[in-house]
């Protein structure tokens, strides 16, 4: 009949046909009553929600930075009328997607996924578990601004007397995304080794 393995709680290695570590003097126990290594308990454990590690400060400041950037003024468009005045209005994200661009409502879809992300996913290995999805949300707004503020200009360059200047929000909304594709990246912090630690009841066994 096959001895019964133990395991040492504190150097985890597994004896048979001895109930005590010799090395440590500590009863051992069955493979499934095996306390949860350090590093493994450190990645079930909930971080507060405002904590700055792992790549949450990042997350946080971009969302608010591209929803401040929503409501900052984007461009800014010149026109010579008949009477040679010029016509000068500014627009914000929030109104060219209200009125000839809507897909820069990704800018604040994004902003507030980010700041969900950082709200409920709480332990280490959820934050990591969602890095993939945070780098493609990241990409987003960038994308959007780039691609909306280009044809802006494009459409005013076949116009004559009118010309198109960017504004702070539209800097605002890249930095913003730059700073999040960071975050994304460190969402959760490094996975490192969990040390050693027996990955099944019927190896490495130490009889003494």
């Amino acid at each position: 009949m096959t001895a019964k393995l133990l395991f040492c709680p504190f150097c985890r290695e597994c004896f048979e046909d001895t109930d005590r570590c010799p090395d440590h003097d500590l009863v051992l126990v069955p493979f499934e009553a095996l306390p949860m290594p350090p590093r493994e308990q450190e990645d079930d454990a909930p971080v507060p929600i405002l904590d700055p590690k792992r790549g949450r400060a990042e997350l946080i400041v971009a969302a608010l930075g591209l929803l401040g950037g929503f409501v900052a003024p984007l461009v800014t468009v010149s026109a010579v009328t008949a009477s040679g005045a010029t016509r000068v209005q500014t627009f914000t994200a929030l109104a060219a997607a209200a009125e000839r661009a809507p897909n820069l409502w990704a800018i604040p879809v994004a902003g507030a996924l980010f700041a969900s992300l950082v709200a409920r996913r709480r332990t280490p290995i959820q934050m990591r578990g969602a890095r993939l999805a945070a780098l493609m949300v990241a990409v987003t707004p960038i994308v959007s601004i780039v691609y909306s503020v280009r044809r802006m200009m494009t459409a005013a360059s076949l116009e004559q007397g009118v010309s198109v200047s960017v504004e702070a929000g539209a800097y605002v909304v890249v930095i913003a995304s730059i700073v999040a594709i960071v975050g994304s990246v460190r969402f959760g912090g490094a996975l490192r080794a969990h040390g050693t630690a027996p990955s099944s009841p019927d190896t490495g066994v130490s009889p003494r």
